[in-house]
């Protein structure tokens, strides 16, 4: 199970999951006080239970042993990851921990991934608003003068749909004299 930390009430919620109904991951929160998953995310540290290190903790299930390893951004624990074991007395190895701590080292890289992927659809979401607010013609170009957005009104002017001209040369996509006098930086 993936757990993360909801700042705003100070509880780890499931993010991610294998073998658990889904009912119980959407609705599934966990205290960071007094819990071992808390203790791994105050500590900054793995935790190992097994059978010869016995500790109560509060499941729905029967857990022979367990592994709580803690999600790490910039020095700062935003989560837990955790594996149990429901099916044998088999404890977890040394080994076990050090795997699963670089598989947390992969979520944390993913969820930082989709956190500036979703952060940056936001922001293309608002740019795209106001360009099509904006009545005159838009036309944003990179350094060599590719075609980055142009908007609706733009699209009009020069007779172009932007879905084919986006990364094309505006030379080659809007070959009017006066455009291009007016990106002559010389």
């Amino acid at each position: 199970s993936l757990l993360l930390l909801d700042k705003k009430t100070d509880q780890l919620y499931m993010r991610a999951s294998k073998n658990f109904q889904e009912d119980f991951v959407r609705t599934f929160r966990l205290p960071t006080q007094d819990t071992l998953a808390g203790s791994v995310l105050q500590s900054g540290e793995p935790i190992v239970i097994d059978e010869s290190s016995p500790q109560k903790i509060k499941t729905s299930y029967l857990v022979h042993s367990l592994i709580y390893v803690p999600l790490k951004l910039n020095d700062e624990v935003i989560g837990v990851l955790g594996v149990d074991n429901r099916k044998n007395r088999l404890p977890f190895l040394k080994h076990d921990v050090q795997l699963l701590t670089t598989l947390a080292d992969y979520s944390v890289i993913a969820l930082q991934n989709a956190y500036l992927f979703n952060t940056i659809q936001a922001e293309r979401n608002k740019l795209g608003t106001v360009l099509r607010r904006i009545h005159d013609g838009v036309v944003v170009i990179d350094r060599d003068q590719h075609i980055l957005i142009l908007n609706q009104s733009a699209e009009l002017s020069f007779g172009v749909i932007s879905t084919d001209v986006v990364g094309k040369p505006i030379q080659d996509i809007m070959p009017h004299p006066e455009v291009l006098a007016l990106l002559d930086t010389n």
